[in-house]
């Protein structure tokens, strides 16, 4: 018995004498760091703000063609819930005459513009599911805009821009198309209409447009190969009262952030080189340089 008692008090001693020493010793101390908090991570818009056409409105009416001609804005505003889809346009039209060729025009322009948002107006089954389980809020779309840039008793050269946004898509797209079309004749003038045969009028316009762009702020970052003297890299051009323009898209012959570029060579400097049906058709046209 007097062992058992002996060696609880034992026991008990060594138990206080460890916290007593544990308490005491000069333990090294540690701290648990809280983990950092992330920054939040901004959410995406799955539908960015698409711009309005920056071309300026038309006027109501532009009167050409001796004066029995007037260029009137028509303009298309169509949108759909259940399809995704929303579509601005705006085209010209011609009246003032019931000529063949002339209403053949006005419904080759509907078309030109019509055909743009064709394929947002009709969907695959399969993508319309996935817009409505992605993004069911997003819509498709298109925004045409025209500038008329020469419209005379021969000529009349009409400038188009696009942007178009696809849903899902980060950005949208601009683009641009033409109509140039020779009133004397009755028919769609081609760029190669303008010059003369054998003058190698390509690689006049893709030097000149080289020397142009080359001067921009980012000019060493010019896409060269986009302005080699073929007719695909040239296919965006315009008859002005001064010369002949040339379009090229976001991200043609720099990168998109840099916008669309345009150079407009002078007739004075083409004059050498320009067909005599060039020559004809714009000395009947008030325009300056001829």
């Amino acid at each position: 018995m007097k062992r058992f008692i002996s060696y609880v008090v034992t026991s008990l001693f060594m138990f206080n004498f460890g916290i007593t020493v544990s308490a005491l010793w000069p333990w090294p101390s540690y701290s648990i760091e809280k983990p950092a908090t992330l920054p939040a991570v901004p959410l995406i818009p799955a539908t960015p703000a698409l711009p309005e056409p920056e071309i300026p409105a038309p006027a109501p009416e532009i009167v050409f063609g001796g004066g029995r001609l007037k260029l009137m804005s028509e303009e298309a505003q169509l949108k759909s819930q259940s399809l995704q889809y929303d579509v601005k346009v705006r085209y010209p039209q011609i009246v003032g005459t019931n000529e063949l060729h002339i209403q053949r025009l006005n419904r080759r322009i509907e078309a030109l513009v019509s055909e743009q948002y064709y394929g947002i107006q009709h969907p695959l089954q399969e993508d319309l599911l996935y817009y409505r389980q992605k993004w069911p809020e997003a819509f498709n779309e298109v925004f045409i805009n025209y500038e008329v840039t020469l419209a005379t008793d021969s000529i009349l050269s009409i400038y188009f821009v696009g942007y178009s946004y696809g849903i899902g898509a980060g950005t949208s797209v601009q683009y641009s198309f033409t109509v140039n079309y020779d009133l004397v004749s009755g028919k769609d003038l081609k760029l190669s209409d303008l010059f003369q045969h054998r003058s190698n009028y390509l690689a006049l316009i893709s030097r000149y447009c080289t020397d142009q762009l080359a001067t921009h702020k980012s000019g060493e970052w010019l896409a060269r190969e986009n302005l080699a003297p073929v007719i695909s890299n040239f296919d965006s051009w315009n008859v002005t009262r001064t010369g002949i323009r040339f379009d090229f898209d976001e991200g043609e012959v720099f990168a998109c952030s840099e916008g669309e570029q345009t150079v407009e060579i002078p007739f004075a400097t083409l004059k050498s080189s320009l067909s005599p049906r060039a020559l004809s058709i714009l000395r009947v046209s008030p325009v300056v340089g001829l």
